[in-house]
């Protein structure tokens, strides 16, 4: 009698904990591998779904199953993320005015958008600089108090740097 009731009470338990973790459809694959040949990486999987529905813009590709395309190297442009010693963005949190200031020691050209929250840009703009150190000052006197995301790149020759910067207007 005491073995039934724990047989059946693990019964129960190994059944909550077969379902509790799932989080909708997945696939799990059973083999699969990647190769280079003539110089282009082949990925391949073994039992995925075999209907697959991909949806891509401009800047997304979404598709189900596991094989994503990484994107590295296939505009032989050199894409680098800015660090707080290449570009500087203060004051955070600001009231008026936005300073953005470029630290490069070549020309470049700094490309910034300011969005909010939904994604509709707010401000956006462009500055050539000879020096690659001018200052650009973004006035943010007609926008509401909120948090932003200002998208900002730089460019010089082949090299792309570019990174995201949360900012809170008072």
């Amino acid at each position: 009698m005491k073995k039934s009731i724990l047989t059946l009470l693990g019964m129960a338990c190994g059944t909550l904990a077969a379902f509790s973790q799932s989080i909708g459809p997945s696939t799990l694959n059973a083999a699969g591998g990647s190769a280079v040949v003539s110089g282009n990486t082949y990925e391949w999987s073994v039992g995925e779904m075999a209907v697959v529905s991909t949806y891509a813009d401009a800047s997304l590709v979404v598709t189900q199953g596991v094989l994503q395309p990484n994107g590295s190297g296939t505009t032989g442009i050199n894409e680098h993320t800015l660090s707080d010693k290449l570009l500087q963005v203060y004051p955070n949190p600001a009231s008026s005015v936005l300073n953005i200031q470029p630290n490069f020691g070549r020309d470049c050209n700094l490309i910034y958008q300011l969005q909010d929250i939904t994604g509709k840009t707010m401000l956006a703009g462009e500055q050539a600089s000879a020096t690659g150190k001018t200052l650009v000052q973004v006035n943010l006197n007609n926008l509401v108090s909120g948090s932003y995301l200002l998208q900002v790149q730089v460019k010089t020759g082949k090299d792309t740097y570019s990174n995201v910067y949360k900012i809170q207007k008072l």
